[in-house]
């Protein structure tokens, strides 16, 4: 046999050594490749940058088909990962105006959104019994609509995604985003151009005035195909498996109407907080305002359920997040028409539901996190100069609640000078569907809340005679603990209303969605406005007695109130001026 030439060796081992170089080269370019086709799958403008964490984080998308494609480093790569915060501090001139500048158009932090993914994914932290729970009935479509108006680009795109990467595809038969008249740029041509990229699955309506809320979202119930209607906030993020609860509850039953817990998401730092079970609050409202509040769920209701994922019944929703089957919306007659722009809307259709045959519920195993806002970034206002939420109020009030609307006249000076408009068919409607009264929905559904004295003792100022000023409680917060003192008698009611209720105490409601009682405890004189305990169990410390000398005798340690220069304390009982008060409006006979 002939043998290699030993000349060989050297150019064969070169040979290899080449070919290896060479697949190490094709490798090291493969997987840069991939890392950035990976990274470009975030779909951001390289033009427009945050900085954050020594790290450019890209702002804002551009390609918004392939970004629907779920990259699965969106959350390893920005901020804000699986509904964490962003805790961004301004360093520079330039950082601080673009962060006031967001605070003030959309009243949360824009800056902070804009550095988030709009395909922001959220853990699934629902109890086990409801990522486990299996849906084998067809389940209806759904029609998702979302009204706009003015919104942050970032917050309105993540609201949208969060719907088409967590909602099966076979239940979602739309999106509908309204735009209620914004003004802004970027909601024009630049989002039609992003939302042309999805298909047609979001359908974009544009109304050609400014319509408010409530007709807006009619605009949208009017163009919608699906069997459900799902409203939305355009400041949302829906956690996975968020739809199938709904939908399901209302296969069960089309007169029922479903929210779903509505988590929190932090103005500032746009950190997703979820409610627990135990935790979840249900709606109500409160009677001085008429204002939709959240309040515990009563022990009772916690009794009726057998499990994590059973429905909480609840008085009230918040609006606007809920799910109501079409046909059944249209039955009682949608929304209130002549209601303008916002407010008022959901308890208008919480009392219909309620007292004209249906119900609202909670479903836990449904959670959808919301921007809370402190305000809203527009006025309500109407060019007649109306305050369309106290119009949109007394309309529901003189509908839906009796005898029981005084309550809230005697408590809202405004009203007196402001007129709700025709009722007459809203009237026939509740006639027409053979809607319950108001005693029967407060007995029935919400027997828990404390329902002020039709007819009080007395209602209104509290006259210190011998100054002519008026006893005020002094507590713009609304805050337990406060001392009361003597101010200017303004007649605007607020902190010198009070009312002399059939149990003996002196109310103001003032409180954060409850009322405040007078009240003077052991071992001291101060005078306070602190929670009433009453009306079941009423404390010596908050009983009055208002006497034929028109004295205010307090029960407990049988001191008169009085006025000094200083404020208003308890003291021996002598007669003198400074101790002579005048309710308004008495009728102490009763």
């Amino acid at each position: 046999m002939e043998k290699r030439s030993p000349k060989l060796r050297p150019f064969v081992l070169y040979i290899t050594m080449l070919s290896v170089l060479w697949l190490m080269f094709v490798f090291i370019v493969f997987t840069l490749t991939a890392l950035d086709d990976s990274r470009s799958r975030e779909v951001m403008d390289q033009n427009v940058r945050f900085a954050y964490q020594k790290h450019d984080i890209p702002r804002k998308p551009v390609n918004l088909s392939t970004a629907l494609a779920r990259p699965h480093d969106v959350n390893r790569i920005l901020p804000g990962k699986l509904g964490t915060g962003v805790y961004f501090s301004p360093q520079t001139d330039e950082e601080m105006r673009l962060v006031a500048e967001g605070y003030e158009k959309y009243a949360f932090n824009q800056y902070v959104s804009d550095m988030i993914s709009v395909h922001r994914t959220l853990q699934d932290l629902r109890h086990q019994s409801c990522r486990e729970k299996a849906y084998f009935q067809p389940l209806p479509s759904t029609s998702v609509i979302i009204v706009f108006h003015n919104e942050a680009l970032s917050t309105l795109l993540r609201t949208v995604y969060s719907v088409l990467e967590n909602t099966p595809a076979e239940l979602l038969q739309e999106i509908l985003l309204v735009d209620d008249f914004s003004s802004y740029r970027n909601l024009k041509s630049e989002l039609e151009a992003e939302l042309s990229q999805i298909g047609s699955l979001v359908r974009l309506l544009r109304a050609k005035r400014r319509e408010g809320l409530i007709r807006a979202r009619l605009l949208g119930a009017r163009h919608a195909q699906g069997q459900v209607l799902t409203f939305l906030d355009s400041h949302c993020e829906c956690m996975p498996g968020w739809m199938e609860p709904l939908l399901e509850r209302i296969a069960h039953d089309r007169t029922i109407v479903v929210s779903p817990v509505l988590d929190y998401i932090d103005l500032n730092t746009f950190k997703y907080n979820f409610y627990v079970t135990e935790g979840v609050p249900r709606g109500g409202f409160y009677w001085t305002n008429m204002n939709f509040c959240w309040s515990q769920v009563p022990q009772y209701e916690w009794d009726r359920r057998t499990s994590p994922s059973d429905p909480i019944r609840t008085p009230t929703i918040a609006g606007g997040i809920f799910s109501i089957h079409k046909e059944y919306f249209e039955h009682i007659r949608t929304y209130d028409t002549n209601m303008e722009i916002w407010g008022g809307e959901n308890l208008d259709l919480s009392f219909k539901v309620w007292q004209c045959g249906g119900s609202l519920e909670i479903l836990p195993c449904s959670h959808v996190g919301h921007v809370f806002r402190g305000s809203v970034p527009y006025n309500y206002t109407v060019p007649e100069g109306v305050n369309v939420v106290i119009k949109n109020t007394m309309r529901v009030v003189e509908v839906w609640m009796d005898q029981y609307k005084d309550i809230y006249y005697r408590r809202q000076k405004l009203t007196k000078t402001m007129s709700p408009g025709d009722l007459s068919q809203k009237r026939k409607l509740r006639h027409v569907l053979g809607c319950r009264n108001f005693t029967w929905y407060l007995r029935n559904v919400y027997p828990e809340l404390y329902v002020p004295d039709l007819v009080p003792r007395a209602y209104g100022q509290v006259l210190h005679m011998s100054t002519g000023l008026c006893l005020d409680a002094t507590n713009p917060n609304g805050l337990a603990g406060v001392k009361t003192s003597l101010y200017y008698c303004h007649g605007h009611g607020g902190n010198q209303y009070f009312e002399y209720t059939r149990d003996h105490e002196l109310r103001t409601p003032i409180g954060r969605n409850w009322d405040l009682c007078l009240h003077c405890g052991m071992g001291s004189l101060d005078v306070i406005t602190t929670h009433c305990t009453g009306p079941s169990k009423v404390v010596q410390d908050q009983l009055w007695l208002y006497t034929q000398e028109k004295t205010l005798l307090h029960l407990y340690t049988h001191y008169c109130l009085e006025g000094t220069p200083y404020g208003v304390t308890l003291a021996t009982c002598n007669g003198q001026d400074n101790q002579i008060w005048r309710l308004e409006n008495i009728r102490l006979q009763d």
